[in-house]
């Protein structure tokens, strides 16, 4: 037996298929895409370049990272150059490490920002096409029983 919707169910069926494409567009248009690399392993690739050479009497050249100060470095040199100078490029190691791993953590920050903001808009988008389809159909049903209140049997 085949579903016979009148036009009233028509005109809804209609608004519901076109609303849905309007909302997909909105969600569309408004998703952002986690852009920032999470990855410590890789964010040591990217800032590859990201560092200074430091020459060190008896040691050679050490990478520390660019966006070290210099009076830390002179630190970190300072206080190890007399007791332990071996262990300088394992710290400069560690100080690029460490910036990576913030690196990381920020870029989860950010990109979990972003994808909470995607899922606001996926509520946003599709329950508020979910709220327009029920609406509209109450409203057509309330319509057609106040109209059949007013018809003379």
């Amino acid at each position: 037996m085949a579903v016979r919707l009148n036009g009233w169910q028509r005109i809804w069926v209609v608004a519901a298929v076109l609303s849905f494409g309007f909302a997909s567009l909105f969600v569309y248009a408004t998703y952002q895409s986690p852009s920032e690399v999470e990855d410590p392993q890789i964010l040591a690739q990217l800032n590859a370049d990201e560092v200074i050479d430091v020459e060190i009497a008896g040691l050679g050249r050490v990478k520390f990272p660019k966006d070290m100060p210099e009076k830390d470095i002179e630190a970190l040199i300072q206080e190890n150059i007399k007791e332990n100078p071996t262990k300088i490029p394992g710290l400069a190691k560690a100080k690029i490490g460490e910036r990576n791993e913030e690196g990381a953590a920020s870029a989860r920050k950010a990109n979990d920002a972003v994808r909470k903001a995607n899922r606001e808009i996926l509520l946003l988008g599709y329950g508020g096409w979910l709220g327009f389809i029920i609406f509209l159909y109450v409203a057509g049903w309330s319509i057609g029983w106040i109209y059949r209140g007013f018809k003379a049997t």
